[in-house]
This record gives C-alpha cells, structure tokens and sequence, in this order.
C-alpha cells in the first residue's frame, strides 16, 4: 500500500492559500510576537487531505501560519510515494520546513485487520523514510502522530491513562504506531532533529469518513429517520470511550508546532469517558428519534475491542495552556447535520 502525498504552500500575508512547486521563498511568520514561541515557522502537514489533515490545514491557513501540506493522489499530479525515500528527500528539500506535523499513513483498527501488512509498511516504512528526510534537511521538530491504542489496558482500572503507562499492542495498527514510536525513539537519540509523540484518543467531528464510530452511528440514523424504520442496528455499545472535537484537537496541533517546551509524549484527549449506550442515545435524542428500537449485530463487533479507553490530558494542559471548548452537544450535532446534509452520497 502506497500513500502518495502532493505538496502545496498555504498560507500568505492575507491567510490565503497558493499552489507552489516548493522552490518559492518561505513566509515569515511572526507568532504573536512572543519570544516564548518559535518565531520563524514552516510547517509540513502530511496527510492533509484526510480528515484530520482538513482540519489541520483550514487551523493553520486561520492563524496565518506558512505550511507546505503533502496530500493523497486522488487528482493531483508529480506525487511523492512515502516508501520511496528518494522522492521523499525531493520534497523534503522543495518543501524546506521547520516542523514536520506527520498525520499521513492507515488510520484504521478495523482495516489493519484486513490488510496488516499494509498498515505496517506505510506507517512504519513510510514513516522512517520521512523521519530521515527531515534529519537530512535539518528540521527541527518531527511530529508524528500515533494513537492511543498502544496503551496496555486493564480491563479493572478506570483510571484515565497518562503517557507513562504501560504500551501493550492488541492489534495490527498499533502494533505499528508502536513500532514506529520505538523506531523513532532510537534514531533521535543521535539527532538534533526533535521528535514529539501524540497519542489521540478518539478524534472526532463532521466529515470523518465510515469505520468510525460517531460517523457509522450517524449514517445509521438518517438512515433510519429517512426510511421510517423502527430499530437501529449497532456493534458492541459496553465500551466507554474518551472522545475529542477534531476542532479541539488541531488547536493543540497547532499550538504543538509553534510553542516552545519541553517533554515528547502527549495524549490528546478530552479526560472524559463516555459509554457508547449514552452517546447513542444522546444522538437519537438530537435527531428526534428517542423511541428507536437499538438492536446490536454480532457482525459489526470488533476482534480484542477495549472495553475502557479514557486519556489524562493534564501533561499536554499544563505544557502549551490547552484545554478542550467545543461543547459535547455541539460535537453530536455539528456530525448529524454534516451526515443528514451528505446523505444522497452514503
């Protein structure tokens, strides 16, 4: 499995974005004037034309920083294969950044059980190439973006998890964000090149595509309230999970590249848990259907799914002054409406 990032600049003095082969002269970006921050910033997001990387590039374009975004192949042309390392030091070296924000690579629990082995050769393989184009360049800080499904979990302790637990991978996607975190981990020890690992609990929001669970449970029910049916098919709904506004969530990115600190292992979570029972409920309630029948389908269950799954975010909220604002409700409500206002295309 290949990933093919395109490069393109955004950013300009009027928080516009322009299409660039990388060889034009960087922008300047002065952060708020505080010498706290790092002052001259370019950033690299890969992955920007996935969900997250949407998000990431429409928070950095707002606050008017320069970023090189690398995207998938869908329509665009000269484009970098991440396991090729040659044309991933190219691009490196046209993109010339500061910060590598590395958000590219499978983002799938259920589809790293289809295909293991490709989730482990774009987000191990691909990862070092990239890693090592940016040593080569001198970048100063490597982000990569790993998941919160490293973590050992005991099924007895609630307690939210802080980055000092215990890593203990129970399927083929974390299995290879932590390989890739101990892979990093090794080779930065003999580099001046800084690297930062977030672990995300369950980044959420409107237009994250199917395989996650706020959009399945949304699609299901405008299904349901279009078809005038009576019962909503679901998966396993004993599980409490730790879910986090993708908004929230690329404030802290942001804040991530461009302030200055100490530490490399952040979880970027919301601190609260909340089982799947009541989030469906919650949505039912939102979308006028609080009568519907919730029947569970066997086949939609997940292999070794975690049935506690809560983040401490107290490391990152004390480190760069964040903390989560976008209201619950608003989160369920902002996901329904995107999914209702789509729905001629589920």
């Amino acid at each position: 499995m290949a990933f093919y990032p395109q490069f393109f600049r955004i950013g300009s003095h009027h928080g516009g974005r322009r299409c660039s082969s990388g060889k034009g002269t960087r922008r300047v970006a002065q952060i708020n004037g505080h010498a706290s921050r790092i002052t001259l910033v370019s950033i690299l997001v890969t992955g920007a034309d996935g969900f997250l990387g949407q998000w990431v590039v429409k928070e950095l374009v707002r606050n008017r920083l320069d970023a090189v975004a690398w995207n998938g192949p869908q329509a665009y042309d000269n484009a970098i294969d991440l396991l090729d390392r040659d044309r991933v030091l190219d691009g490196m070296k046209a993109s010339q950044p500061r910060v590598v924000l590395h958000l590219a690579g499978a983002s799938s629990v259920a589809q790293s059980w289809q295909d293991p082995g490709g989730a482990i050769a774009i987000n191990v393989l691909g990862t070092l190439n990239l890693w090592q184009a940016a040593r080569e360049t001198n970048v100063d800080r490597f982000i990569y973006v790993s998941s919160a499904e490293v973590y050992a979990v005991d099924e007895k302790d609630i307690e939210p998890i802080k980055e000092s637990r215990q890593c203990d991978p129970r399927n083929p996607y974390a299995t290879s964000k932590h390989a890739t975190e101990q892979l990093l981990g090794e080779l930065s020890a003999q580099s001046s090149t800084k690297v930062v690992i977030l672990r995300p609990f369950n980044i959420v929001g409107p237009g994250q595509r199917a395989g996650f669970v706020l959009t399945d449970f949304a699609r299901e029910i405008i299904r349901v309230k279009k078809e005038n049916r009576r019962r909503l098919l679901t998966g396993n709904l004993d599980v409490i999970r730790d879910f986090l506004d993708v908004r929230d969530a690329v404030r802290a990115y942001r804040l991530l590249c461009t302030e200055n600190y100490q530490g490399h292992v952040f979880n970027i979570c919301s601190g609260i848990g909340r089982p799947l029972q009541d989030v469906i409920q919650a949505m039912l309630h939102l979308a006028g259907l609080p009568q519907v029948d919730i029947q569970r389908d066997v086949s939609k269950y997940r292999p070794n799914d975690r049935p506690v799954l809560i983040g401490n975010r107290s490391a990152l909220s004390q480190t760069i002054d964040w903390v989560p604002t976008i209201p619950w409700e608003r989160t369920l409500t902002d996901i329904l409406a995107y999914e209702d206002n789509n729905r001629d295309k589920l």
